[in-house]
């Protein structure tokens, strides 16, 4: 079955929160924390066309950046040892792509 894993990971969603996600520390605890906020996170906010500054309001500093790119971990991505990320493509100062993925 193609969508088995987000089916079977549906009771671990939760509802994206700035703070949470910002003040986010991997722990045994909160590993799989921003993993499991991303689905609400995308539907809550377009982040396509919104700019750079407007992103580190809702999400913190990414974990890495370039002129092109941030880059922030999701932590454990519930697919085995599988980790998760959010990489937003960035274009004069806006957020042109957004891909989220894990491996």
């Amino acid at each position: 079955m193609a969508f088995e894993p987000e089916i079977s990971n549906w009771k671990n969603r939760r509802n994206f929160e700035s703070l949470e996600w910002k003040k986010w520390v991997e722990s045994e605890n909160t590993m799989s924390v921003r993993w499991d906020m991303r689905n609400d996170l995308l539907k809550r906010h377009n982040l396509v066309g919104m700019s750079t500054k407007e992103i580190i309001f809702l999400l913190g500093e990414p974990d890495s950046k370039s002129k092109f790119n941030m880059h922030y971990n999701l932590g454990m991505a519930r697919f085995g040892i599988d980790t998760g990320y959010l990489d937003l493509t960035i274009k004069e100062n806006k957020v042109t792509k957004v891909n989220i993925g894990h491996g």
